[in-house]
Parts: structure tokens; C-alpha cells; sequence
């Protein structure tokens, strides 16, 4: 279940949205709704490619753990105003950061 961030088309903010792809630590889901139009996988399931990219067709920014890969296709495929890639975990093994870089998300 997501609990947040409107499809487009729906949103009645200008706020930029933002997607926890992952249930994060409480404070950062009680602070986003402030600054973003906020949207987090309450589930907290871990997401095959294709519903990845089907996700984050209607955000500005995502903030992936390390269970999300972005590979090269993967970052084909996010849409032109999805530009950055804001990751909660360590180390970036598991976004392809030349697709990442090449298509100019940050």
C-alpha cells in the first residue's frame, strides 16, 4: 500500500515529489510531507525493475535503499523529470551511476 504522493494530474501541490521507495525511520517520514509531496511504500516490499519504473513515473526525486537497482535500464527508463537519486543506504553498487549521470539525474 502507498500511503501519499498523488499520481499526476491528481496533486494540488507544487512541492516536489518525492518517493521513499522503502519505509525509512520515522522521522524522515514525518518530516518529508513538509517539503515534498511525499509518497512511501508502507509495505515496505522490494519492487522488481518494471515496477520500479512504474512508479517512478510521476516523481521528481526518489529516495531508494540499497534493495532498489537502478541499472541501466532501469535509468532509461525513469521519466525526464525524475532527476535525482538520493540514496539512504551505503555505498552506490547498485545504481549504474555513468546511465545515472548520462541521462542527468544526480
Amino acid at each position: 500500500m502507498w500511503i501519499g504522493l498523488a499520481e499526476e494530474g491528481t496533486r494540488k501541490t507544487i512541492k516536489p515529489a518525492l518517493l521513499m521507495i522503502r519505509r525509512l525511520a520515522e522521522p524522515i517520514q514525518v518530516r518529508a510531507p513538509h517539503h515534498h509531496d511525499a509518497g512511501v511504500n508502507d509495505a515496505d516490499d522490494v519492487f522488481s525493475p518494471d515496477k520500479l519504473i512504474a512508479r517512478y513515473q510521476h516523481v521528481d526525486a526518489v529516495l531508494p535503499c540499497h534493495s532498489e537497482q537502478f541499472s541501466a535500464a532501469v535509468t532509461a527508463a525513469l521519466p525526464a523529470r525524475m532527476r535525482i537519486i538520493a540514496n539512504h543506504s551505503v555505498g552506490t553498487d547498485h545504481v549504474d551511476l555513468a546511465a545515472a549521470t548520462a541521462r542527468g539525474s544526480s
